[in-house]
């Protein structure tokens, strides 16, 4: 199967959860042969384990996934490297056994795998509750073409440990790593869904665009074709409101082909001599319209809505990463947010006592032999009485002018951090020579005048002062803490 190839390039995309990989290629499987649930399982012992289930809208099954008695199971019917189809499970069974146990199964189509477990035998199976029509020859190709990656996705699955069914029902898969748009993980997922398409549909190019109906912009995001002739580069933009995709979702027309008939004032079809073209809407999981995935020929193809469910899943499939990688993109965002939230005092907009030591640590390790880190430690005098005489926002305030007053007096890369209360630290790398000014600006700084609406504060500060010449990096702040004890001390005489 022409397809197999592509499924390959899907399954190394999702290595990193092979499990909800395998999900999407038997939702695959189901979608593409018209029926209602798949499942992969393990013939031992008498028995038949279906560890993996999935429904015909792509979704896990927990209820199918159980061991049962295998002549209770249509599995038994499938020979070693062999396939089986049942069109109509009512007329073809002679045994009971599996027809009592799947009331509601009309139609089963089946293929041994290589994949198995302690010498047992795996099976991928398809079940419909309908019989199937026409002939078995496509079904079989498809099954058969369909088994390989299945076979790669269920023993990566194993070799990742992954729990059993039971635990790992419902259990979402990882969130997408890059932000919507063509970015590598959306590419990996739609470029091999893509081509996929184009071998099933036959249709010469097959792409993916994006929609902004506020700018009115349709942009070409990806694409596949096999005509140079015929073909939408990406990046192409075009007027949404006047391009074929939005014809195609304004009119309820998903598959037309008679493109020059119905939509003459489409100018690129005309101009590229489209005739067939099948447009299926990209949603995301809030109904917000993101995009198109698109088939288009310059012939005319008979029944073209034929391939719309294959469309709808792909669809479906590449919306679901659009929503992952947003998902992702909030979560990184917020992570960031609360980061910054932590680094960052509320109250005065300086950094906080976490940021410290990594800073220390930072500006020692690029220290030039002629520069010194200088640690100055920072304590209100009085602090509870400013509050007392003058309540709670006066002392807020008090520590907001004085981180400005500090900031004022640092440059860019120096660091002022609240360690607590009304404890500041200020750091700076500087000239060993230019302690002493530094010293003065910090002291003139610590020392002013508050307006207040019940009258002026008067505030001062004992500074203590530690540099890297004389101690140790990790031991900066304690020094200079104790430097301003003592500074404290002469202030009280």
């Amino acid at each position: 199967m022409t397809l197999y190839p592509q499924l390959r390039a899907l399954a190394r995309h999702s290595s990193h959860d092979p499990e909800q990989a395998l999900v999407t290629v038997l939702g695959l499987a189901c979608e593409l042969l018209g029926m209602d649930r798949a499942g992969v399982g393990v013939i031992s012992s008498g028995l038949f384990t279906i560890e993996v289930a999935v429904d015909a809208d792509g979704t896990r099954s927990p209820r199918h996934e159980k061991t049962r008695a295998l002549t209770r199971s249509f599995a038994h019917l499938v020979g070693p490297s062999a396939t089986l189809i049942v069109a109509d499970t009512s007329s073809h069974l002679d045994s009971t056994d599996a027809a009592d146990a799947h009331r509601d199964v009309r139609s089963y189509v089946g293929t041994s795998l290589a994949t198995g477990r302690d010498g047992g035998r795996g099976v991928l199976g398809v079940a419909g509750l309908h019989p199937l029509e026409g002939p078995d020859g496509w079904r079989r190709e498809v099954l058969e073409g369909l088994a390989p990656a299945i076979d790669d996705l269920w023993s990566a699955m194993r070799r990742d440990g992954a729990p059993a069914a039971d635990e790992t029902a419902g259990r979402p898969g990882p969130a997408a790593v890059e932000t919507p748009g063509a970015g590598s993980s959306l590419s990996a997922m739609a470029r091999p869904l893509l081509e996929a398409l184009q071998e099933l549909s036959g249709l010469a190019t097959t792409f993916l665009a994006r929609v902004d109906e506020e700018s009115d912009r349709h942009t070409v995001v990806l694409t596949h074709h096999t005509r140079a002739a015929l073909q939408f580069p990406e990046g192409t933009q075009t007027r949404w409101s006047e391009s074929a995709c939005h014809l195609s979702v304004e009119e309820d027309a998903p598959a037309v082909n008679d493109v020059p008939t119905r939509w003459p004032q489409v100018q690129v079809a005309v101009e590229l001599g489209l005739t067939t073209h099948v447009t299926v809407p990209v949603r995301l999981s809030d109904g917000r319209l993101w995009g198109t995935l698109c088939a288009s020929d310059v012939t005319a193809h008979d029944r073209p809505e034929q391939h719309l469910p294959t469309m709808r899943l792909f669809a479906r499939l590449i919306a679901n990463e659009i929503d992952r990688e947003l998902t992702l993109v909030v979560e990184r965002e917020a992570a960031r947010a609360i980061a910054r939230r932590s680094q960052v005092d509320e109250l005065t907009g300086a950094s906080t006592r976490g940021t410290v030591e990594p800073w220390i640590s930072t500006a020692i390790e690029g220290l030039s032999p002629d520069d010194v880190v200088v640690v100055a430690f920072v304590d209100v005098d009085r602090f509870k009485a400013v509050n007392d005489a003058h309540g709670h926002p006066a002392g807020d305030a008090v520590l907001v002018e004085l981180v400005t007053r500090l900031r004022h007096r640092a440059r860019h890369d120096d660091l002022v951090a609240r360690m607590g209360g009304d404890e500041l630290l200020l750091g700076a790398i500087l000239r060993r020579e230019a302690l002493p000014a530094f010293q003065r600006r910090l002291l003139e700084a610590c020392s002013f005048e508050l307006e207040r609406p019940g009258g002026a504060v008067a505030v001062t500060c004992s500074l203590g002062f530690a540099t890297s010449d004389e101690t140790s990096g990790p031991a900066l702040v304690e020094t200079a803490d104790v430097h301003m004890y003592r500074h404290k001390a002469v202030h009280r005489r």
